[in-house]
């Protein structure tokens, strides 16, 4: 039986597909499965999925009815190898570096604490070249303010992932006796942030770390719905709604759920504000600029009253 099972979701990407099917293919390490859900795609992505993996008896199709990305990932894991001991959800327009699966297998075979890693990644453009990628960050409390984890400090710890580290769903990969403990995807709350409800889980219940490799090519393209920085916000209040109701959180969990949620709304925020603020500066915006700054400041301010500094 497979040790890996990949789980890739498709919905009208034939212009891509097989490029993802083919970066699998690749892969230096060979002991994989790979399964493809068509979630009720309107073009020619299931028939160009078939001719790709045809001959191939590591790889098969599932067809469902369109019900989000979430439920593909869901209807995929369902039909995965019970016996796998890892599992990743790679996009269906995006690419594998061949040494991904050999990295990452290697790396949560030799730590066995770790419950989730997250490789480094590029992005890439429609004809598959490299884009400017921004650095990543995974910010965490020190003394009054905020830091950023260097590249060489592997653990990723709940504040970051709760506070949207730049950790995109397609570049982890999991072990599978810590996902079965969690909840799972998320399917009531659609796409963007569904991440943060998931990801965060695992921090809980064992280690994630980051492994300082590019193992992944994401791309960008016109019309991705995560363009929208009105999406993000929505999905960051959805998100922060879910946390709160997460009922099944014992008493120090709740607790490290508390504290990242202050880090982010007392530290976080008011430290991003300020950015933005210098930016509008710089462009003279001046009184947006000050708008920023004021309201940074208050809030900052408000932190020092309700207090609950994470620990670092």
């Amino acid at each position: 039986m497979p040790r890996v099972s990949i789980i890739t979701p498709c919905y009208n990407v034939a212009p891509y597909v097989e490029r993802m099917i083919a970066s699998v293919q690749r892969q230096t390490y060979t002991d994989w499965e790979h399964i493809l859900v068509d979630d009720g795609s309107t073009d020619d992505t299931a028939e160009v999925i078939e001719r790709s993996i045809a001959g191939e008896p590591r790889a098969r199709l599932i067809r469902q009815a369109n019900s989000g990305v979430c439920a593909a990932r869901n209807a995929g894991y369902d039909q995965a190898s019970t016996d796998a001991e890892y599992v990743s959800f790679p996009d269906s327009d995006d690419v594998l570096d061949e040494a991904n699966l050999r990295t990452v297998v290697a790396y949560l075979d030799a730590n066995p604490q770790v419950g989730m890693v997250h490789c480094d990644f590029v992005y890439i453009d429609e004809n598959d070249r490299v884009l400017q990628t921004p650095a990543r960050a995974r910010y965490v409390p020190t003394g009054f303010g905020v830091r950023a984890l260097s590249p060489h400090e592997p653990l990723t710890p709940f504040v970051s992932l709760y506070c949207w580290a730049w950790v995109p769903e397609p570049v982890v990969t999991m072990r599978r006796s810590v996902y079965v403990r969690t909840t799972g995807w998320p399917e009531d709350h659609g796409q963007h942030g569904e991440g943060v409800v998931l990801l965060p889980q695992f921090a809980l219940m064992s280690s994630v770390h980051f492994v300082p490799r590019v193992l992944y090519y994401y791309r960008r393209r016109a019309g991705q719905w995560s363009e929208d920085t009105r999406n993000h916000e929505r999905a960051q209040a959805k998100v922060v709604t879910w946390w709160q109701n997460a009922r099944w959180l014992d008493t120090s969990q709740r607790e490290v759920l508390a504290h990242a949620e202050w880090f982010r709304r007392y530290r976080l925020e008011p430290w991003k504000g300020i950015r933005y603020a210098a930016q509008h500066a710089r462009s003279g915006r001046l009184l947006t600029a000050c708008r920023f700054a004021i309201g940074a400041a208050r809030r900052y301010a408000i932190s020092f009253v309700r207090t609950g500094l994470p620990q670092a």
